[in-house]
């Protein structure tokens, strides 16, 4: 940018350092900022022959099937061809959570929750059904 010998005049220290000022504050204004996360607010699933795009917050809960994801919404079943892995970074942290080798829960759905069996817990969804949150897949939700 510039640069100043001794012995230093104060007023030609007095620019320089203004003109620096300026240029670091226009290096930072074209810094991009980053984008805020984006994840997928809907899931292309196949009904009766069709495909029909499902609301992510429609979701109750899936299940991992090999390379296929049983995706539970209400009374509804949906097999998608993805692995569960997958699934788990398109959706929101926030939301969705893995709670086990083989399945994840929108914690919308869950009623609530049980201490189980060596730090394990029962998750309870509002429809009843009853979910295994297992102590590998809690330390690692606490520790994000």
């Amino acid at each position: 940018m510039d640069y100043l010998l001794k012995p230093v005049d104060p007023e030609r220290f007095e620019r320089v350092l203004e003109r620096a000022k300026e240029r670091v504050g226009l290096r930072r204004e074209r810094v991009p900022l980053p984008q805020p996360a984006r994840f997928l607010k809907r899931l292309l699933v196949q009904k009766s022959g069709r495909e029909i795009f499902l609301p992510v917050g429609r979701l109750d809960w899936a299940q991992s099937d090999r390379n296929y994801v049983i995706l539970y919404a209400g009374a509804e079943t949906y097999t998608v061809r993805e692995t569960l892995e997958n699934l788990v970074q398109q959706l929101d942290p926030d939301q969705f959570v893995r709670i086990n080798r083989s399945e994840l829960v929108n914690l919308d759905r869950v009623k609530e929750m049980h201490p189980w069996f060596h730090g394990e817990r029962r998750i309870v969804l509002k429809d009843d059904r009853e979910l295994t949150w297992t102590r590998r897949f809690r330390a690692a939700s606490s520790r994000e």
